[in-house]
Parts: structure tokens; C-alpha cells; sequence
């Protein structure tokens, strides 16, 4: 049986309408770690009438425009604050276990801030146990680190085998994408664009500036026997390399 992922949550320091300072996590992260099925919105409004959660002194709510690909405008969205302690009832409420791994979660943070405003109040249990917790979160990153090890020698290998540059066609292949997808995720990420009127290809300077991508330019003939000058965006080593990382792939070299 899989074991319930331990939850982190941004803690927020505002302030309840009474001017008391308060430390609440947006409720929308506590949606998506206790993986509810219900539509966020109908959730957080039963929580609370399901709780009886007073607003401006168990949660705070801010009306803020939606996130779109127009970042100057969207559609008013509703975000709901709770209190640590509205948090810790509300995570209980769900009755599965990773809501109790919320309600543990808090109760370790608040253990924490009483010990750093008042470190005569840690015993020698509490030392034992944040000597245990620290040698916990140890091998949990030796765990990671060593997930982490092939992937990144993958990684490595393409940047420091890698001969020379390839067009983006060819990285394409080896990255496992169409070409003409990656082409599309380049432009998306800020990576190539095309001046106006224009069907070439170019680099952003701050991509060419960290190495990822080059611009080749070469001359061609034409059939009339005059030439012209042809400029192509070039994947670097370094480049192929975060993409590989970007689309989760072990690229060999």
C-alpha cells in the first residue's frame, strides 16, 4: 500500500479583519493535496458551512483575476485563506489519511514556532524527536538523490558526449517528439520566435547567452548561380540536455 505523501504548504502572514495576525495557507493547495473530487469552489464553500467557519476570523477572502494567457486580464476568481486551526478541521473532516497527515503537519508547525519563540520549552523529548525527524528528512533526500542518479548521468552524458550541435529537427528525434511539437514548445517556452513577415527561425539572446541554443549561418547557391545567406537555430549539447530533463527523458548520447 502506498504510503500517504507528506503535505507543504506556502504559509501566508495576514492579518484578520480585527487587525490580529494570522498564518493561513491558501485553501486551494489543501484541495489538491487531499485530492478531492469535487469541483474546488463547491468544496471550499461546504467546508465551510459544513465547519461553521466565520469569515475575518477562520478564513479571509480575496477576489483576484484569473491567471490566462491574457495576463492583463480573465475572469474574478475567489481565493479563500484558513487559518491553521480551520485548516487542521477541515483536513479532519475529510477522514482519510492524508487529511490526517495535514492535521499532523500543522501540529509539528506550531510545535516548531513555539520552540523557536521559546527555546526554554524544548525538552529532552523534543530534542530526541527533532534529532529523529532530521535523520528522517536525511535518508529521504539520500532516497531521492539516489532516484535521481540515473537520470542525471543521462543527462550528463548527452551534454558531455555530445560532438557538436544539431538542428532542431534532428533534436527532436532524439528527444522522441515531432518536430514539428517541439518547434511549438520552443516558441510556448520562450526559446525561438520568427520576426514579422518572416519564416526563419531565431533565438532568443538570453537561450543563445546560456549556451542552450546557437545560430549557424551558412551560405547557399541558387540555380541561377547567385548565392544567398541561410540562418539556422542549432540545439547546443547543453540545450538537449534540458530538454531532455524538460520532457523527462534518458537521451542517449
Amino acid at each position: 500500500m502506498p504510503s500517504t505523501p507528506a503535505p507543504s504548504f506556502a504559509l501566508l502572514a495576514l492579518h484578520r479583519d480585527t487587525g490580529e495576525p494570522i498564518t493561513a495557507i491558501n485553501a486551494r493547495e489543501l484541495h489538491a493535496f487531499l485530492g478531492v473530487g469535487k469541483d474546488y469552489t463547491n468544496w471550499i464553500k461546504a467546508q465551510i458551512a459544513r465547519a461553521l467557519l466565520a469569515e475575518g476570523r477562520d478564513y479571509l477572502t480575496e477576489v483576484s483575476a484569473q491567471k490566462g494567457e491574457n495576463p492583463q486580464g480573465g475572469r474574478p476568481r475567489s481565493e479563500y485563506y484558513l487559518s491553521i486551526e480551520a485548516a487542521k478541521h477541515v483536513a479532519m473532516m475529510s477522514g482519510t489519511e492524508k487529511g490526517r497527515a495535514v492535521r499532523d503537519y500543522f501540529i509539528e508547525i506550531e510545535r516548531r514556532a513555539q520552540w523557536a519563540a521559546d527555546p526554554n520549552r524544548v525538552t529532552r523529548s523534543d530534542l530526541a524527536r527533532m534529532i529523529l525527524d532530521a535523520e528522517a528528512e536525511i535518508a529521504q533526500l539520500q532516497h531521492q538523490v539516489a532516484e535521481a542518479a540515473p537520470k542525471v548521468a543521462a543527462l550528463e552524458r548527452i551534454a558531455e558526449a555530445s560532438t557538436g550541435s544539431t538542428c532542431i529537427t534532428i533534436a527532436a528525434k532524439a528527444l522522441g517528439q515531432r518536430p514539428r511539437a517541439l518547434f511549438g514548445w520552443l516558441q510556448q517556452h520562450v526559446w525561438i520566435y520568427r520576426r514579422s513577415g518572416s519564416a526563419t527561425w531565431c533565438a532568443y539572446q538570453h537561450r543563445l547567452a546560456a549556451g542552450l541554443l546557437e545560430h549557424k549561418v551558412s551560405t547557399v547557391s541558387r540555380p541561377d548561380g547567385s548565392e544567398k545567406t541561410v540562418h539556422q537555430v542549432l540545439v547546443t549539447p547543453k540545450g538537449l540536455a534540458r530538454l531532455a530533463e524538460a520532457f523527462g527523458k534518458a537521451v542517449a548520447a
